[in-house]
């Protein structure tokens, strides 16, 4: 009797597992997506949002944030190869990066503020809405 009731435990958890892992796979190609279009409206390649590290510099380049590129770089190797206080530090870094570049991406789609929240808390939903809505990328707005 034990063994089955953990047996369909252990279903149960493969079943979450899988599910967790396809809505991880889905939010990513949604974001791809979204940033390969952006990067086209900004008048860059959009295949280069598909590449780690590179998208990074593109979107910073975009921005007009180039020389945070190494700020960020920095921050990010911190972050993965250090412990304790330098990894706290290095990851508040690399929030702030974030947070500053979303304010940077709605004011290039003159966008408010507010967009800038909704960029930071939930991507997956403001960056296909600037991707595929009506606004222009307007870089006199930085």
């Amino acid at each position: 009797m034990d063994e089955m009731l953990l047996t369909e435990n252990y279903e149960a958890f493969a079943q979450f597992i899988f599910y967790f892992m396809a809505l991880i796979w889905l939010i990513t190609m949604i974001l791809i997506l979204s940033f390969w279009r952006i990067f086209g409206k900004a008048g860059e390649l959009g295949w280069k949002s598909a590449i780690p590290f590179y998208n990074t510099y593109v979107y910073y380049k975009i921005l007009h944030m180039t020389p945070l590129f190494g700020v960020y770089m920095i921050a990010f190797v911190l972050n993965v190869y250090t412990s304790g206080f330098v990894r706290i530090l290095s990851y508040l870094c690399l929030l702030i990066l974030y947070v500053y570049s979303n304010i940077q991406l709605s004011k290039a789609f003159r966008k408010s503020r507010w967009y800038a929240v909704g960029l930071t808390i939930l991507p997956f939903v403001f960056c296909p809405i600037l991707a595929y809505g009506s606004s222009d990328y307007e870089p006199e707005n930085l």
